[in-house]
């Protein structure tokens, strides 16, 4: 086998029915998408029944946000009061982003793209919104443009798996006030609700 070739889909370097291990030939192939989609190389240098040895290089960025304060972190609280509105095409991620906010004591309504978010926040009153980027419609960078003209105050957060510096920078230009990397990690969406919903806090 090509060592190239192993970064296809669907791809093992073992094909026999006979293997001992299984597996859909999936992860290399995903890596490498998740490597380059960060602006980085992987490779392998060698490839045999023995072992193979993986190697990839990274463009790590300045993160946009400013650095969490430890101390003042440990001190801030867990549950919140208000209205939250998250716009996300994908269901599974609406109901994980829906069960974490709830866990934090929000309101929640959920939307399936931009156009239906702007309705919904022309109809109703929000303090704090979530927004994915990428969505059928009307995207994440439009909506927020849209939204700046009729609510310029009201707190726009990137809510993606996009975390490249060009995208979270186009994010920044459209109105948001900051981004959330999917998937969710706790800590992070802490630091978001204590950032934005401070004044809210029980």
């Amino acid at each position: 086998m090509l060592i190239r070739s192993v970064f296809s889909a669907f791809t093992q370097a073992d094909d026999s029915t006979a293997r001992k291990f299984g597996g859909t030939g999936l992860g290399l192939k995903i890596a490498k998408d998740l490597v380059e989609k960060m602006g980085g190389q992987i490779w392998v240098n060698n490839i045999d029944k023995v072992g193979s040895q993986f190697f990839f290089t990274l463009s790590p960025r300045v993160s946009a946000e400013p650095p969490i304060n430890k101390k003042a972190f440990k001190q801030a609280r867990t549950q919140f009061v208000g209205n939250v509105l998250v716009a996300e095409d994908n269901d599974i991620n609406q109901v994980v982003a829906q069960q974490i906010l709830l866990s934090y004591g929000l309101q929640v309504d959920l939307v399936d793209d931009g156009q239906q978010c702007i309705d919904a926040l022309e109809n109703g009153h929000y303090d704090l919104v979530f927004m994915d980027l990428h969505m059928p419609n009307v995207d994440g960078f439009e909506a927020c443009s849209i939204i700046r003209q009729i609510n310029p105050n009201i707190p726009i957060v990137a809510l993606t798996a996009a975390v490249l510096k060009d995208e979270v920078q186009k994010a920044l230009d459209a109105g948001m006030g900051s981004h959330l990397a999917k998937p969710i990690v706790h800590v992070q969406l802490k630091y978001v609700l204590n950032r934005y919903l401070a004044e809210n806090k029980n």
